[in-house]
């Protein structure tokens, strides 16, 4: 009898291989962290693939029958978690497909590996033919040696001439094929601070970049990695408010450009800045400077989103293409970058990569329309071989719970050789859970050194009796919670896949509003607790107000179809007539706005005016007082709070100060509560101020508390008036990618 030896199952898909004995599963070889949940999830999906797994199934697996919990959150948090770690997304999915109000599916081909150890036996041989004393019968006169000669050089030749075609076939096939494309092997992370940075460039010893978080300026790490060291540039246009920004380190050595004050829109002073002790030299002023190959021309972005070039030693710039944006208005072009034979320069402009020729042509765009990523992507630049250009591309670049764009890193191959064809459609090289920041290719093109982001969160509630913050609603990584009239529900977004979720105060009955791509801003309960309206950005890339049921039932509804400005910080009037909002207008390209405004909305009668504006000046992140007689906005320029008057029709100066945001008022309507950012001591205090007479009071510093949140930041109250605040639970660092070419 043979012996059942038990096998060792294996799965691979993608760059991932799963140990069902061994319980682990690697991404190119390096274990990824996922929980017992996730794992046996993604095991029964694995066993059933191609196979609907019900979410019936699923729960009996991972609980006892007796088991008491809320089986629809945890499994949809498993599910969650699990797909973070594939870096796959619900909505494109590349691995697990969701089958609506029903399960799961596994979609991705799969191969299975079951090892065993038992010997296989040697396999028995049984010849067949005529009895060995039978004589050959012979057919013909010719000798049968001589025949069996004749057939045998016949059937070598034809063999000969097949393998030679065949070879000849596979070379040609082989020649002809794409060249196959190169992958990450290893990721080593450079720094180990968790400040949020971004990165613009390297000179072959050090990485460039600037920091998000006060204290504002610019750093260096060398290539091998280590701690930051600060880099002390000192401008004539700098202001307290308006530190130097890094924006490309030459390839060649020749300094680095830095934007200064910004006398525009979307540019500013242009300098170049050398070695320590040497003056900083003036260009121009202009957006995204970037140097040339050779480091002696820059080229930039005018503020209408034209793209000009001038001498690096300054002169007369050359303008060399035009964006056709309407006269008086601003185009962003962003993220400019030189091909290594200095021939061509690309750029980002509408979410997508555009490309002129540096002599001066009509832009066109770079990627196929026919790659399903093609709307959101930004941030390229070429290895140094001009091989392949490395960018960036998700559905939450511009919109990520980042300063600075973030998503998976993708590869186009611009290899040129003589026979072989390119492949035609872009890559992926690196994807989530981890996003990623512009990348920006080393001297040897072997490494893509990156921005790597986990964004994760804590909400916390201010314990005024310690003064010490407490984790509310269990820890979750939420934001923009905002609680129902009588205080018994609450609606909060999840942070950083942005869903709209309603519960109840203790946080069961959790039931979800929206979905991804959507990411709701601003959420706000009507007064009869029926519905809830937020902002978001709409089909065309601005800012939209939404209303959606509180209960569940359908989907969110544009409130403003026909608007074309954006529209943002919806909030009811306290008799839940009327929302008060904020327009950025005129629209411009990608979401960008020059001038703001508070507007009233009737919902009975649709009529819409606007607030007269604050002295000349923009005021945004309108909020309703409880007894509606004031509305409460910040002012752009000075970022004060101010505070208009429904009888009087005036504005008035509520409170000073260096950068107030998320205004909210107290629940009596006697005071306003708001985060401030105190950039001059690299720390954010929580802060109240009373409206009778104007008295500003610091509840709680913030020194030792990293923020997060899809603004970096956000800040509200609960029903007893306790501060809110999402703590920075994720990671944020600089690594270095390992690129293995075949």
């Amino acid at each position: 009898m043979e012996t059942q030896v038990p096998a060792t199952q294996i799965w691979r898909f993608g760059v991932f291989e799963v140990d069902a004995q061994g319980e682990k599963i690697c991404r190119a070889g390096i274990p990824v962290k996922l929980r017992e949940q996730s794992f046996t999830i993604l095991l029964l999906l694995l066993e059933h693939a191609n196979e609907l797994v019900t979410r019936e199934q699923l729960c009996k697996a991972l609980w006892p029958a007796d088991t008491y919990v809320d089986f629809e959150h945890s499994l949809n948090t498993a599910v969650m978690k699990l797909r973070e770690a594939l870096g796959d997304q619900a909505d494109k999915p590349l691995y697990i497909e969701t089958i609506p109000k029903r399960g799961y599916r596994f979609i991705a081909p799969l191969a299975a590996v079951t090892e065993t150890r038992a010997d296989a036996s040697a396999p028995s041989i049984q010849l067949s033919g005529a009895p060995l004393d039978d004589p050959p019968v012979q057919t013909s006169e010719t000798p049968p040696l001589v025949r069996d000669r004749s057939r045998f050089g016949l059937i070598r030749w034809i063999t000969a001439v097949t393998v030679i075609l065949i070879a000849l076939a596979a070379t040609v096939w082989y020649l002809r094929s794409p060249l196959p494309p190169p992958r990450i092997v290893a990721y080593v992370q450079l720094t180990n601070d968790g400040l949020k940075k971004e990165l613009r460039g390297t000179d072959g010893n050090n990485l460039y970049m600037n920091m998000l978080d006060a204290p504002y300026g610019i750093a260096q790490v060398p290539i091998s990695g280590g701690p930051l060291t600060r880099i002390s540039v000192e401008l004539p246009t700098e202001t307290e408010n308006c530190p130097p920004r890094l924006r490309d380190a030459s390839a060649s050595g020749s300094g680095l450009l830095v934007l200064g004050h910004g006398r525009a829109l979307y540019a500013g002073d242009i300098w170049v800045v050398g070695t320590p002790g040497h003056p900083v030299r003036y260009l121009m002023v202009g957006g995204d400077p970037a140097w040339s190959p050779d480091g002696k021309l820059v080229a930039f972005a005018y503020n209408n989103g034209d793209i000009g070039v001038i001498s690096a030693d300054g002169g007369k710039p050359r303008r060399v293409s035009t964006s056709g944006a309407p006269p008086g208005q601003a185009w962003r072009t962003l993220y400019l970058a030189w091909s290594p034979d200095g021939s061509r320069i690309r750029f980002t402009r509408d979410n997508a990569i555009w490309e002129i020729s540096s002599h001066g042509s009509a832009p066109r765009k770079v990627l196929p329309s026919s790659w399903s990523g093609a709307s959101m992507a930004c941030c390229g630049q070429w290895t140094l071989d001009g091989d392949f250009y490395v960018f960036l591309s998700g559905r939450n670049v511009f919109k990520a719970p980042s300063s600075s764009p973030v998503g998976q890193i993708w590869a186009i191959d611009e290899r040129r050789e003589s026979w072989h064809s390119t492949a035609p459609q872009p890559f992926l090289l690196a994807q989530g859970p981890t996003q990623w920041g512009s990348p920006a290719p080393s001297r040897d093109g072997q490494t893509i050194f990156s921005r790597g982001i986990t964004p994760h969160g804590k909400l916390v509630r201010l314990n005024g009796q310690k003064n010490q913050f407490e984790p509310f609603l269990g820890g979750v990584s939420a934001e923009f919670a905002a609680f129902s009239r009588d205080g018994k529900s609450v609606a909060y977004v999840s942070f950083p896949d942005g869903i709209l979720w309603r519960a109840n105060r203790d946080g069961t009955g959790l039931t979800q509003l929206t979905r991804p791509p959507s990411y709701p801003k601003s959420v706000r309960w009507s007064p009869d607790g029926q519905q809830i309206v937020f902002h978001d950005y709409s089909a065309k890339y601005i800012d939209a107000i939404y209303m959606v049921a509180a209960d569940g039932g359908g989907d969110p509804i544009r409130l403003l179809p026909q608007d074309e400005n954006a529209e943002a910080d919806p909030n009811w009037s306290p008799d839940g007539k009327r929302i008060a909002y904020c327009v950025f207008s005129p629209f411009i390209s990608a979401g960008a706005w020059s001038h703001s405004e508070i507007h009233i909305l009737d919902l009975a009668t649709r009529q819409d005016f606007a607030l007269p504006p604050v002295h000349g000046q923009d005021v945004w992140s309108p909020r309703w007082s409880p007894d509606g007689r004031y509305i409460v906005g910040i002012n752009t320029a000075q970022s004060d709070l101010y505070l208009f008057d429904m009888q009087t029709q005036r504005w008035s100066v509520l409170a000073h100060g260096s950068a107030l945001n998320f205004p909210t008022w107290s629940h009596d309507g006697r005071s306003v509560y708001f985060l401030e950012l105190l950039t001059d001591r690299n720390e954010a205090a929580v802060g109240r101020v009373a409206v009778i007479d104007r008295k500003a009071e610091t509840l709680v510093a913030l020194k030792d508390v990293r923020l997060a949140g899809v603004y970096g930041y956000w800040f509200g109250l609960d029903p007893d008036d306790n501060p809110l605040l999402l703590r920075d639970e994720g990671t944020d660092e600089i690594y270095a990618l390992t690129l293995k070419r075949k």
